[in-house]
């Protein structure tokens, strides 16, 4: 490694190269990245995709290489500015939140990555026309990047998979993409292809044909219908086969409320059935303006019907605010090709299917009425148990509940139905159900008092799996068993743990495997290549930093001072676990991931880089208490973990425009906090062991990228609270870390008193 030669050199110069290659590699990095045939999918019969994922990994992390060695540079030769420098590249990092969150709707992906490139070269300039020639080539290099966020060449859009619903769709014989739009929170596509057939579960015994229908492709991978209608309600009696129908034949619904509605099937539904008051709640701005706006004549006016009320908001938000109750509430299935349950989707959050929404749903029912969640059936059961398993938790919890005669369930040949009533399920209505099932063939899988015989006897599995089991989750007694014995995860998700899509156990895995079809993909999707990521991203950061750090090294540095280093990887660790961990508590509280990443990261970052430049006045006037610092950061993350759900739900109630500042006064005590400890190491890394100060630097950024992933993994086992908790226990450990560091070095008379 050339690190002195190139330390040493002329400073500027030297950071206006690297920002220069910095914007020239993102470019790089993307297009190649773009023309590499990797998928996910293929990973399980086609062993090339290892290959191809290393491939990635090196492309992706070539912009990054050339960041940490500006900044490490930066810290090398100015190490006495760390705090002024961790300040400004903190600050920069939360001011490129917000640009890329402005800069996405307008420009889509790539215009995010032009962006990103115009911004390093830019830097590139300012470091360069200060003290040295006219930077012409990179100039030029700018204004090339700026043609290309202008003109947005076609060669620059980002590959799909051929295997998501948008290229699926579009490869039918006279299908057609008609728009693309995208907003900072969702791509939209619509789509006319002979694909888009969307009736969940229609009954067999319906032998018209449905009205056409266009595509509603929700960022490239859940593809939804917008149903063509004229107002004439004839046009839809297809809608009375649909299992979602059953709640209008068990009684009369005044109020129906639909959330997620996507393309309107559930409120054409509920327009069949002369529903005098529909209320929908959609969280995606672009879905509405789409049906309301592009696709107003195709789709009968639906969103601009008076009787149907429209919000765009987040659901949960919606609810706290909310005042009205109605007879029926309904979560619309919202994709064509049915849920995939295992698959990337089990790493993703979901608090619309969590203990405390269903509580929230069922407080804004009338008596007597009906909360309804239609699934598809994907064998071997793991969504429709999870549901069930549930809805009887919740049900547990609230005084005064009769769980097993408030819930009925049924099934199609594809998807399952179930409601949950306000009250007890009358004969009458059980009587009702039965009718209902046998004049369009759906089978009943539940209802007080249902015995064997009447389950399973229109579209048969060979055992009755679902009557099975179902039986043993409406049984308290046997229901624990059945949850520990079953080979996937049926446990119940809340807030604190909003994995509705995580089934699997690992001390289950074999069986899956077995269960699954002795197939290896649904695992690669899912939850277990989070701990493959993590080993890559282990090993790959020892080999580049530890292996040189250790080996190569040793002739620079005393022993005590790498071992110093341990400091900034517990401190890695611990800033990365809050990260993630208020990123995802966040997504509840901001209505959106995407807003959710912005605010909180810029809002950290902020009040990190306030806190760092803050933390040089400690160090210079305590010297031997600086360690007092992550001490004291370590306590703050810990009240954070035991009051932070507390805090989130009271700021629910407040008006969504006024969360984000609100979510910013939040964090800012703990953002504060945190920036403190790694200038604070530089610092004292500086006394002792100045070469070391770029490793400081490395090992805190593996530690980060590592960090990320491990923290991952222990949301999806115990919860963000959990890692909350280990990042405070982190953080007290970086504190015990450098007051040994200290005493040490103040005993040999390095460290003033």
């Amino acid at each position: 490694m050339s690190w002195p030669k190139m330390a040493h050199g002329p400073l500027c110069r030297l950071l206006s190269n690297l920002s220069l290659f910095f914007g020239i590699s993102c470019l790089f990095s993307y297009l190649t990245a773009n023309l590499i045939p990797f998928d996910l999918v293929c990973i399980s019969w086609d062993w090339h995709q290892i290959l191809w994922i290393g491939t990635y990994y090196l492309l992706i992390s070539l912009p990054f290489f050339f960041t940490g060695l500006t900044i490490s540079i930066a810290l090398f030769r100015l190490p006495d500015k760390v705090n002024f420098l961790y300040f400004s590249d903190l600050t920069g990092a939360a001011i490129g939140c917000w640009i890329i969150y402005t800069v996405l709707g307008p420009t889509d992906e790539p215009g995010s990555v032009l962006v990103s490139a115009v911004m390093g070269i830019f830097a590139s300039i300012l470091f360069g026309i200060r003290n040295y020639r006219f930077p012409c080539i990179h100039i030029l290099t700018l204004i090339c990047i700026i043609i290309l966020l202008l003109y947005s060449p076609e060669w620059l859009q980002i590959r799909i998979s051929p295997y998501k619903s948008l290229m699926s769709a579009l490869r039918y014989p006279g299908a057609q993409l008609v728009s693309t739009k995208s907003d900072p929170y969702s791509r939209i596509d619509v789509v006319d292809s002979p694909a888009v057939r969307f009736a969940p579960g229609l009954s067999l015994k319906f032998k018209q044909t449905i009205p056409s229908q266009i595509g509603l492709v929700l960022d490239g991978g859940q593809l939804n219908a917008v149903t063509n209608f004229n107002g004439d309600k004839n046009r839809l009696t297809f809608t009375s086969y649909l299992p979602a129908a059953l709640p209008y034949s068990l009684k009369s619904i005044d109020k129906f409320l639909c959330l997620e509605p996507r393309g309107g099937l559930d409120i054409l539904t509920a327009i069949y059935y002369d529903v005098k008051s529909i209320t929908a709640v959609c969280p995606y701005p672009l879905i509405i303006k789409t049906v309301r706006d592009e696709l107003r004549e195709f789709s009968g006016g639906l969103y601009l019907r008076k009787d149907v009320t429209l919000y765009c908001e987040g659901i949960r938000s919606f609810f706290q605010h909310d005042a009205k109750k109605y007879d029926l509430i309904q979560y619309s299935l919202t994709d064509v090709s049915g849920a995939v349950s295992t698959g990337i989707y089990g790493m993703s959050e979901n608090y619309i299917l969590t203990k405390e929404a269903i509580l929230a749903y069922y407080s804004h029912l009338n008596e007597g009425g009906f909360l309804l969640f239609n699934c598809y059936l994907l064998p071997p059961p793991r969504t429709e148990f999870r549901l069930i398993s549930l809805l009887l938790d919740t049900l547990e919890a609230i005084p005064g509940t009769s769980p097993s005669h408030q819930v009925i369930t049924i099934r199609s040949w594809g998807t399952m139905v179930t409601l949950l009533k306000k009250g007890p399920v009358t004969p009458d209505e059980c009587n009702r159900l039965k009718e209902f099932c046998q004049r369009r063939g759906f089978d009943l899988v539940y209802y007080p008092g249902i015995i064997l015989k009447e389950a399973n006897q229109f579209n048969q599995f060979p055992e009755p799996i679902y009557f099975q089991g179902v039986q043993k989750l409406i049984n308290p007694q046997v229901r624990k068993h059945f949850l520990v014995s079953y080979p996937f995860d049926l446990d119940p998700p809340s807030d604190d743990k909003p994995f509705f899509n995580q089934f699997f156990k690992i001390s289950h895995l074999y069986e899956a495997y077995k269960i699954l079809g002795r197939k290896w993909q649904p695992f690669f999707e899912g939850e277990y290549i989070v701990p493959i990521i993590f080993f890559q991203s282990l090993i790959l950061g020892t080999l580049f930093i530890l292996f040189p750090l250790f080996f190569l090294q040793k002739r620079k540095a005393k022993n005590r001072g790498k071992v110093f280093l341990f400091y900034f990887v517990w401190i890695g660790f611990g800033f990365m676990f809050v990260e993630i961990a208020l990123i995802q508590r966040f997504i509840l509280f901001l209505d959106h991931p995407v807003k959710s990443v912005t605010v909180i990261l810029s809002g950290l970052l902020v009040s990190a880089g306030i806190g760092s430049s803050l933390s040089s006045k400690i160090i210079n006037r305590f010297p031997r208490r600086g360690t007092i610092t992550p001490f004291f950061t370590g306590v703050v993350i810990l009240i954070y973990a035991f009051s932070l759900i507390l805090l989130l739900n009271l700021g629910l109630k407040i008006e969504p425009i006024f969360r984000t500042v609100s979510a910013f006064i939040i964090i800012f005590p703990l953002g504060f906090f945190m920036g403190m400890p790694f200038p604070l190491g530089i610092l004292v890394l500086n006394r002792n062991n100045p070469d070391l100060i770029p490793w400081a630097w490395g090992v805190n950024g593996c530690a980060s990228v590592v960090g990320a992933v491990l923290a991952v993994m222990i949301a999806l086992r115990g919860g963000f609270s959990t890692v909350l908790f280990i990042s405070s226990l982190l953080y007290l450990l970086a504190g015990l870390w450098m007051g040994l560091y200290n005493r040490i070095q103040s005993s040999e008379g390095m460290l003033p008193k």
